[in-house]
């Protein structure tokens, strides 16, 4: 029988919300019957990289599309064309068009847009209005196919009427409840490796160092608790990204360098959720964040920003959320009154389809049913 051909253009590998996402839905796909291919428009990290290959994905590095978009749109023809693939799925949110360009011209029947992001605000107004409106158009025009993480990405990316109308499949960022359940041992080993007392409260994120993530108001908040007597906090950060070395200049200049632990992501990401004490989450906008779900089916206490984070993703009364503009005092004071103490969120993730075990054969047949319609 002849496998279905997918292929997933991404913007790296390197254990980000997309990668995790694809990681995650692929592990449930019978190699037998699939045959996937990565395109990535920069240098994947080894570790990650190895992750895909181990599930049978074969990866291609295409080239920048940033610095030398010409090139890397030629060479993702030129492997797409040599791939023969019946499915070409884009994870570039507004930037699809580029992958999906290539996929039209290489003959793919099947090109779907996927939207991850929503509420993306970056830039000035030029740039926002073509990202939003031309960039926007051009993934709609190359696509077949619609797809999001949440309601929220889809109407941002296809508009109000594509959702409404029912052209837009939501396929959710789903985990494994059992993986990310708290472990006391994995606390306990972690905590010693780190040498982080046992009355310590560690402050958690993961995320690119990257502006999306706001790490800055990260160490802003973390810098307002250490002017308190009611505990001794630490602060880990996990993540790679091209604001790492701004961030940590500031740890240096803010004298914070003792009280902050950065960590390379790497495979047992879902170990560290049982060290935090919080997850704390102020990111400037997003789509389906994997990992407020992953730090909610480990029980763990949260704090997000108000806004860019969509509801369906809010499943734990451990949840909580506090405007941006309240700034850094209010968002310290906040959390020196929180209870850290864990809530199992039970059947919450399968009752809100974010249980991949339930999820991923979906997409599956979602994919199946795309080729046999041809």
């Amino acid at each position: 029988m002849r496998k279905i051909k997918i292929g997933h253009v991404v913007g790296g590998l390197m254990f980000g919300g997309v990668e995790t996402y694809l990681i995650n839905y692929i592990d449930f796909m019978n190699s037998e019957k699939f045959e996937i291919h990565i395109y990535s428009y920069t240098k994947p990290i080894l570790e990650c990289s190895k992750r895909f290959e181990d599930a049978g994905c074969i990866i291609h590095e295409v080239g920048s599309m940033n610095s030398n978009p010409i090139k890397s749109f030629f060479d993702l023809i030129s492997q797409i064309k040599r791939d023969k693939l019946d499915i070409l799925e884009c994870h570039m949110t507004f930037t699809n068009f580029h992958g999906l360009a290539a996929g039209f011209f290489s003959g793919v029947r099947n090109r779907l847009s996927h939207a991850h992001l929503f509420n993306v605000r970056e830039g000035n107004r030029l740039k926002q209005f073509i990202r939003n409106n031309v960039y926007a158009s051009l993934s709609k025009f190359f696509a077949t196919e619609y797809i999001a993480a949440s309601k929220a990405a889809a109407t941002d990316l296809f508009g109000k009427k594509n959702v409404r109308e029912g052209k837009v499949k939501i396929f959710k960022n789903a985990i494994s409840q059992k993986r990310f359940q708290f472990n006391k041992t994995d606390r306990n080993e972690l905590r010693r490796k780190y040498k982080i007392e046992k009355n310590d409260i560690v402050i958690g994120n993961i995320g690119r160092f990257v502006l999306q993530k706001n790490h800055d108001f990260i160490i802003d908040v973390f810098e307002e608790l250490q002017k308190g007597n009611n505990g001794n906090y630490v602060l880990m950060l996990l993540g790679i990204g091209e604001l790492k070395e701004s961030l940590q200049e500031k740890i240096r200049m803010l004298n914070l360098d003792e009280k902050v632990i950065f960590v390379k992501p790497n495979q047992e990401i879902q170990k560290y959720y049982s060290c935090f004490d919080l997850f704390l989450f102020p990111s400037l906008y997003e789509g389906m964040p994997l990992v407020t779900t992953e730090a909610q089916a480990n029980g763990l206490a949260i704090l997000a920003s108000k806004g860019p984070i969509p509801d369906e993703s809010k499943i734990s009364k451990a949840y909580n959320e506090l405007p941006l503009d309240l700034g850094k005092v209010k968002w310290a004071e906040y959390i020196r009154k929180m209870n850290f103490s864990r809530i199992p969120i039970e059947n919450n993730l399968k009752n809100s389809g974010l249980e991949i075990t339930f999820e991923a054969g979906k997409l599956i047949n979602y994919y199946e049913n795309l080729v046999k319609k041809g």
